[in-house]
């Protein structure tokens, strides 16, 4: 496998960032665009699921009113009369769980007088997160396209930020997969503080080094999937089969840091000599866009040197 540079890949994005920087524009704007489309969409794909949230309002809100007086309750337990700042002793105490239990025993009474009508909430906020994920994953592997199309052929094209509901599909089970393979070695530190706190302790190290491994691991997972369109086991597969990808993602994010810490002290630079509190925001919402655009087109760099030298072993 030959070498490849993160300076390289840095030189190459922020050369192509601000080579065609119009475009880039224009497809952040189209994405914003996009994205609102899509959460306007998630809120009227939710709302049929409301409907008996709002049959039963009026029977909710009355029983709501006795939580609000607990909350009175509570804030009168909490802070005494008088006391310039909240003294909070053993009475306070009693009287502050005595009055969050009855808060929960209202909150159970009303969720058995109501049972469907939660069934429907929650139904309803899952449909809503599903659709605005579903666009999200959507303009993300559009973004990764366009780094590789940007890679192997110089250029791309607007309407490639728009990939199939499929392959977005696939990215969702992608982010879950992820999240199960992240959240495992904390799984076994859990286990491992039950049998005893000293392997705990020891095993958090562990696991954080995990954690930041294996999300290096993952971090070209999107990329396989936009470039070879397969399914989300094989995508996750073909990013931890990369030899050197975590290095290279690694000494990248380090790259990345300090350009960041040099764009913010040329805003702060900006805004204390020309004395001009707006210029500086426009120019801090621009450096951020910069380095989230070159950031995606170095890690493609990245992506399509190593996926090139791996079909080369």
């Amino acid at each position: 496998m030959e070498h490849v540079s993160v300076i390289s890949a840095f030189k190459f994005a922020f050369r192509t960032f601000f080579k065609n920087i119009l475009f880039f524009i224009g497809a952040s704007v189209i994405t914003v665009l996009a994205w609102m489309a899509g959460f306007i969409a998630s809120l009227l794909a939710a709302v049929p699921f409301m409907i008996p949230l709002w049959r039963a309002f009026g029977k909710i809100k009355s029983a709501l009113s006795g939580l609000f007086a607990e909350l009175s309750a509570t804030k009168a337990a909490v802070v005494q009369a008088g006391t310039p700042a909240a003294v909070i002793n053993v009475q306070t105490l009693e009287k502050f769980k005595g009055v969050l239990s009855k808060i929960w025993a209202s909150v159970s009474n009303l969720i058995s007088q109501f049972p469907h009508v939660l069934f429907f909430i929650v139904l309803g906020v899952l449909v809503f997160l599903f659709v605005i994920l579903l666009v999200q994953m959507m303009l993300s592997l559009g973004w990764c396209r366009i780094s590789l199309n940007f890679k192997d052929k110089g250029s791309s094209e607007i309407s490639t930020l728009f990939v199939r509901l499929g392959l977005a599909f696939k990215g969702m089970v992608v982010v879950a997969l992820s999240i199960f393979i992240l959240m495992m070695p904390w799984f076994v530190t859990y286990i491992f503080f039950k049998i005893h706190v000293i392997l705990g302790i020891l095993s958090v190290a562990i696991s954080i080094f995990l954690t930041i491994y294996f999300g290096l691991k993952l971090a070209y997972s999107f990329y396989f999937l936009a470039d070879k369109e397969v399914g989300a086991f094989s995508a996750i597969k073909g990013s931890f089969s990369l030899i050197g990808g975590p290095s290279r993602m690694f000494f990248f994010i380090l790259l990345m840091i300090p350009v960041g810490i040099a764009g913010g002290l040329i805003v702060g630079l900006i805004m204390s000599v020309l004395r001009l509190a707006l210029l500086g925001q426009l120019f801090q919402i621009f450096i951020q866009f910069a380095l989230s655009t070159i950031s995606i087109l170095g890690v493609g760099y990245i992506y399509r040197e190593l996926e090139k030298g791996r079909q080369q072993v």
